[in-house]
C-alpha cells in the first residue's frame, strides 16, 4: 500500500523508545519548528510512568497536506490493517505551537493508551503536559 503525493524527502525525529512503534508520513511541509513539537510529544509519552503499561503496536502518523488522502494498494493486494492517525496539516498550521504539541499529544495517547474516551484522552493528555488542565465534563482544555 502507497500514500500518494507523500514527500519522500521527510524526516523526523523520533523518541528512540517508540521508534519501532511509529512510522510518520507527510504529504506536507513541516517546519522545522513544526518537527520539533513531534518530537516533543514522543518525549511525553516515554516519560510517562505508564509507558511500560502502554500498547506495543505500530502506529502510521500522517501529515496530510489537505483533507483528503489518496491510499493506493499493490497489484495483487486485497486489503490491509493498519493503526492511523492523520493531522490535516492545512487546519493544524493555524493552531499555537501549544495547541499543536496538544493535537499531537492527544493521537498519541488513542493510540498507546488503547483509548477511545476523549474525556479520558483528556484526562491522560493533561498529567504528560505541563501547565494544562481540562473541563473534565466537556474535555475541553484550559490553559
Amino acid at each position: 500500500m502507497i500514500l500518494r503525493y507523500v514527500n519522500k524527502e521527510f524526516t523526523i525525529q523520533i523518541n528512540e523508545t517508540l521508534q519501532p512503534y511509529i512510522q510518520c508520513l507527510s504529504t506536507a511541509n513541516l517546519t522545522d519548528e513544526e518537527k520539533n513539537i513531534f518530537t516533543e510529544a514522543t518525549n511525553l509519552i516515554v516519560k510517562s510512568e505508564e509507558l511500560e503499561n502502554l500498547r506495543r503496536k505500530r502506529l502510521i502518523f500522517i501529515f496530510s497536506a489537505t483533507a483528503d488522502m489518496h491510499l493506493t494498494f499493490n497489484s495483487g493486494q486485497y486489503g490491509s490493517h493498519f493503526c492511523l492517525a492523520s493531522i490535516i496539516y492545512s487546519h493544524w498550521t493555524n493552531f499555537s505551537n501549544k495547541e499543536k504539541l496538544i493535537c499531537i499529544v492527544e493521537e498519541l495517547v488513542h493510540h498507546f493508551w488503547d483509548e477511545d474516551d476523549e474525556l479520558e484522552v483528556s484526562r491522560i493528555v493533561c498529567t504528560l503536559i505541563d501547565e494544562l488542565d481540562y473541563n473534565p465534563e466537556t474535555g475541553a482544555y484550559k490553559y
